[in-house]
């Protein structure tokens, strides 16, 4: 039996794909007055959104990342993610990540300032669970390895800034985790 995240990261790379190549196919005169999205070789991402890891409530989780240009279509990233969820009210149990990974993305252009992406990549997620009854806590931290597998797209907002919003999805042993986000990444 799949996990309900992997249907909804399939749904959403399947419409990624679908759109970025209709948009790619349509023939548009490209505007002159225009200037190109300027290819930068580093950028910074901060950004925030909606993750579900298995058997957790869902809830709101942070990231911060830098990207590096490899190649024309190829970008190496550095992202580092935090969420927290909380349950209970006479017992309390909290879980909270702090994951460190690095990604291999691949970049396409949908349309002249609208890119799409699919990547992949390894990182390590420091699990901490807390429960707490009363006076009386405790708590176990645990730090995993993982793989994740994400798409998306880029949106120019100017010649050094974007928007940006991600379909991903972490395994990470029996802690595997869905996340919807977005945010702002600026090039230099």
């Amino acid at each position: 039996m799949r996990p309900k995240g992997t249907r909804v990261w399939v749904l959403w790379t399947g419409l990624a794909v679908v759109l970025s190549a209709w948009a790619h196919a349509q023939v548009r005169p490209r505007p002159k007055a225009q200037p190109p999205v300027r290819e930068e070789r580093f950028a910074v991402s901060v950004g925030g959104g909606f993750v579900k890891p298995e058997d957790i409530g869902g809830t709101v989780g942070l990231s911060t990342g830098l990207r590096y240009r490899v190649t024309g279509r190829t970008f190496a990233q550095i992202e580092v993610g935090y969420w927290k969820k909380t349950e209970g009210k006479l017992t309390s149990v909290s879980n909270s990540e702090l994951s460190l990974g690095g990604t291999l993305v691949w970049r396409f252009p949908a349309t002249r300032q609208v890119y799409a992406f699919l990547g992949g990549g390894v990182g390590l997620h420091r699990l901490k669970t807390t429960v707490e009854f009363g006076g009386a806590q405790a708590s176990q931290t645990d730090t995993r390895g993982g793989v994740h597998l994400l798409n998306g797209v880029d949106v120019s907002l100017g010649r050094r800034l974007s928007a940006f919003a991600i379909g991903r999805f972490d395994v990470v042993s029996d802690l595997s985790q869905f996340k919807i986000y977005g945010g702002l990444r600026y090039g230099f």
